[in-house]
């Protein structure tokens, strides 16, 4: 501020006894530091005390890891994932099933091996939702084994020698029954099967 002014109009200046303002000092609270000479003023900086306060955390871990450590800056240390959560630990194939897994994605599939069998015995198809429904037949793609079913003439086929068998088909040739001199013939014998 000036502190005298001489007959020419020139100042001398001094520093300010008084600024003006309400605050003689500044003190840091818990969390928080303070510039030296803040009493002096008159530019005095806050800032967070990292050794009580934890910054921002700002890092991440991978998939199937966590987060073991967390550093005053906010950076994150990772260890793999001693528990997901999760009750499973290991998905392990049963009895007409292949595949499973002790981590990661578990797959299964169906698919028996010697001396397995799969035993629908139990089931009472009650309704239609129950017991075992066969794949449609086509006699292009068909396997030694395979069983197949066409819906169409209500015929069970199996695959053999790369060809599809009906199964309790007659496979004859009869078309028809005649009766010949001193025999008779039940009605309806073209249609058979009896007669």
């Amino acid at each position: 501020s000036i502190s005298a002014i001489a007959v020419n109009g020139t100042v001398t200046c001094e520093a300010d006894d008084n600024s003006g303002g309400d605050f003689t000092d500044v003190n840091a609270g818990t969390g928080l530091s303070v510039s030296a000479g803040a009493a002096a003023g008159p530019n005095v900086t806050l800032a967070v005390d990292t050794a009580v306060i934890q910054n921002r955390v700002s890092g991440t871990c991978a998939a199937g890891s966590s987060i073991s450590a967390i550093a005053v800056n906010g950076t994150v240390t990772c260890e793999t994932d001693d528990d997901s959560g999760g009750d499973i630990t290991d998905v392990n194939a049963g009895t007409g099933l292949t595949g499973g897994a002790a981590s990661g994605a578990a797959t299964l599939n169906i698919g028996f091996t010697d001396g397995e069998l799969l035993d629908l015995s139990v089931i009472t198809a009650d309704t239609q939702t129950e017991g075992l429904r066969l794949p449609a037949y086509n006699a292009a793609a068909i396997a030694d084994g395979q069983i197949t079913w066409d819906a169409g003439t209500d015929t069970l086929y199996v695959g053999t020698s790369g060809t599809a068998q009906a199964i309790g088909a007659s496979g004859g040739d009869f078309t028809d029954v005649n009766a010949g001199t001193g025999l008779s013939v039940s009605a309806g014998a073209a249609a058979g099967p009896n007669v």
